[in-house]
């Protein structure tokens, strides 16, 4: 009979890491008191490999708690561990940061002036977590602030607490108007003047420069930034585009759709225009509001006879002139 011979099998599944985890929380310590515990949750009967380039491990090396004592110098140190199984099998390496600070020094940088009803940015520095006497948090404040007044902002931190305050001065905006010193409608040809007054120091004018007055020989729109004390505010006028009213000196009503009637050039700008015409004797023949149906050359319907006619156009509008003379009534 024959005798049969077994060999065990041993078969070992190297399962390491995933309770090895070092949470990636950054440890906060002083420099009056640089030492710190860490822990990782390994397998039972590992090892575990701590990394600490800028620190000492004062206890538990080779264990999954430790204490390091940290260079005592300000800054973010890293500290890893990897861990080996009992079977010999290595885990991932966990990572995490340590950050070690002074006790809090704060300082505010930023402006110290501010304009009328401008914004600016406040800045702490020398602390961790920030709190301003206005309510906000952060290292940064925006303000926008109507008159003069101290801003305060607070540290506290587990190396101690500081405030300190920044005083900000607001300054006023100047104020000035503009004038047209002379027609607010130009044509070609024509010039006019711009003029800035009220506190400023100095004005300045797109395209044009420097000072409080300037001609202008075109129409547009001109921009002007004055400034006081550091401050500068902004305004604008436009100088218009004259439409001068052009009246035909002559028509010829004789039905042949040829100047037929009395024409007025760019008296279509002007709506409420007042157009009157009279005879040689003074009486009134046309009259009308708006030429939407110019004058045919008759009188209640009966055409009238050739000569001149005395005529009245006021614009009613400051961008053209009144203007009068004598029109040509010419039969063939």
């Amino acid at each position: 009979m024959k005798s049969c011979q077994y060999k065990l099998l041993i078969l070992f599944i190297c399962i390491v890491g995933s309770q090895s985890v070092l949470a990636q929380v950054v440890d906060t310590l002083c420099v009056s008191d640089p030492t710190g515990d860490y822990h990782v949750d390994g397998w039972p009967g590992s090892t575990f490999e701590w990394i600490v380039p800028d620190g000492q491990i004062t206890r538990g090396s080779g264990s999954d708690s430790i204490s390091v004592t940290w260079n005592s110098t300000p800054g973010i140190y890293p500290i890893s561990v990897v861990e080996t199984s009992a079977n010999g099998c290595i885990g991932d390496t966990q990572y995490a940061q340590v950050l070690i600070i002074d006790p809090p020094n704060l300082q505010i940088s930023g402006p110290k002036r501010v304009c009328e009803g401008d914004t600016a940015k406040l800045t702490a520095s020398g602390g961790i977590d920030y709190v301003w006497n206005t309510g906000d948090t952060g290292e940064v404040l925006t303000i926008n602030p109507t008159t003069s007044q101290t801003y305060s902002v607070v540290s506290n931190t587990k190396c101690g607490n500081d405030a300190t305050n920044y005083g900000v001065t607001v300054k006023a905006k100047p104020v000035f108007s503009i004038e047209i010193n002379g027609k607010k409608f130009i044509c070609e040809g024509e010039q006019t003047q711009l003029v800035a007054t009220g506190d400023a120091t100095e004005y300045f004018w797109s395209s044009l420069g420097w000072g409080s007055r300037q001609q202008v020989t075109k129409n547009g729109t001109y921009e002007v930034t004055a400034y006081l004390d550091g401050c500068e505010s902004f305004d604008s006028v436009t100088v218009g585009e004259c439409r001068n009213l052009v009246p035909y000196n002559t028509f010829t009503p004789d039905g042949d759709g040829i100047n037929d009637k009395f024409e007025i050039d760019k008296i279509e700008y002007y709506p409420n225009a007042q157009v009157e015409i009279y005879n040689r004797w003074g009486d009134v023949i046309y009259e009308s509001t708006g030429y939407s149906n110019p004058w045919d050359g008759t009188w209640n319907g009966t055409p009238l006879p050739v000569g001149a006619y005395y005529y009245v156009v006021d614009p009613k509008d400051e961008r053209a002139e009144k203007i009068s003379g004598y029109i040509n009534l010419i039969r063939r």
